[in-house]
């Protein structure tokens, strides 16, 4: 029997960092999608929340496949689709990436067509951000001419430049982009890309249980500032840091917690010494999402330093949270924050930005009451995880029906 499916290519998954395809698989799942998760790499313990371990336990992880599973997927592929397969063994020889790094990927793409492609089936693979899932995905494609696509995030297009990311981009049968930015970005570097293959779709948040408390500052305590995000180039959470020293110096009374952990841990704990701010800015490293959220119920407001980003999944939290938020003007941030409408937007990779921001909140200059409402109702008009990740399940339904 002919069988429909959708085959979820992910690098390494379930991860703590993204939470949001956690959500979105299991609401897609939940929906009644047809699919199957892949995974390039194993999460460690310390990835994985408490709640991932069922859904774990469906995906099929490559990196356990022995060498004679990897032997035999090859041989199959050479039996079933002779000409892709020779012809992807020698294109290999001709893209950018490193060329063992190409074997691993094609390696993957033979499993994936052994193990989830029968004769009739209609299979459409996917794969978030321009990785190696995605090289994996357009390995499939070359060798067995299967359809995918690929979910565009932020610093995979414009920022880490992923090798092949032209060819990635222009053979995928659609281009999902999480921001309209994304999407014009694309047609003005890529202009090889269809527009009619770009489709726009935000990520979301899970409606509240409850409605969130609105934030009142009081001059009794110090504000309390929450950042959340991995500690790397990309966050520039020294920017953050930077500023905190200036409304120290100010003589404003503050805390600043950064949640999050990564390579610029060390960086970031020195500049903390160098500006003596012990006592005002706090590294508490991960956190469990469920910890997270209960973070923005005590916090005055949330900072956002980064350089380069997609559309954070920790910014619509806090402004469903009813937590007055400062971003970096990147990427797609001015639209999750309505143009400045729903928070305050400064430019990237200046603390005195930051700090002129926060030193508005702190003095009430700005109206937060009527910023966090605007926060809270574009969120659950644009944002709803539920609603896009339905929406995201008729697109790859629509595309499988072809």
């Amino acid at each position: 029997m002919n069988k429909k499916k959708v085959i979820f290519l992910n690098s390494i998954f379930p991860v703590l960092s993204e939470t949001f395809l956690f959500s979105q698989y299991t609401k897609m799942m939940d929906a009644g999608l047809e699919m199957r998760l892949v995974s390039s790499h194993k999460p460690t313990k310390d990835q994985i929340h408490p709640g991932m371990e069922p859904i774990q336990k469906q995906v099929d992880y490559l990196c356990d496949a022995t060498v004679i599973q990897i032997i035999l997927a090859h041989l199959m592929c050479l039996l079933r689709y002779p000409l892709g397969y020779l012809k992807a063994l020698w294109t290999s020889f001709f893209v950018e990436e490193a060329f063992l790094t190409t074997l691993k990927h094609i390696s993957g793409a033979a499993l994936v067509l052994g193990r989830y492609v029968g004769k009739g089936d209609q299979i459409w693979v996917h794969a978030h951000f321009t990785y190696g899932a995605t090289a994996i995905a357009l390995w499939t494609k070359r060798i067995a001419g299967l359809p995918y696509s690929l979910t565009l995030h932020g610093s995979d297009l414009i920022f880490d430049n992923p090798p092949d990311l032209g060819t990635k981009l222009d053979e995928a049968d659609v281009v999902v982009s999480i921001s309209q930015y994304n999407a014009d970005y694309l047609k003005e570097n890529f202009p090889q890309v269809k527009q009619s293959r770009v489709a726009v779709l935000p990520l979301g948040v899970a409606p509240l249980s409850e409605p969130p408390v609105k934030k009142t500052l009081s001059g009794d305590r110090p504000l309390r500032m929450l950042s959340v995000g991995r500690l790397s180039t990309q966050k520039a959470q020294e920017y953050l840091i930077r500023a905190c020293a200036k409304l120290r110096d100010q003589g404003f009374a503050f805390h600043c917690t950064l949640v999050g952990e990564g390579p610029q841990r060390d960086l970031l704990e020195k500049e903390i010494e160098e500006l003596d701010l012990a006592g005002y800015v706090e590294l508490t490293g991960a956190k469990f999402h469920d910890e997270v959220l209960e973070l923005y119920k005590e916090a005055d407001l949330f900072v956002m330093s980064s350089v380069a980003e997609g559309m954070p999944i920790v910014l619509m939290e806090a402004m469903q949270a009813g937590v007055p938020v400062i971003s970096t003007a990147i990427s797609g941030i001015p639209e999750l924050l309505d143009y400045g409408k729903a928070g305050i937007l400064v430019p990237p990779a200046d603390a005195d930005a930051i700090a002129d921001a926060a030193k508005q909140v702190i003095e009430q200059k700005v109206d937060l009451s009527e910023l966090s409402q605007s926060a809270i109702d574009h969120i659950s008009d644009n944002f709803d995880q539920v609603k896009n990740a339905i929406r995201f399940k008729q697109l790859l339904e629509s595309s499988l029906d072809g």
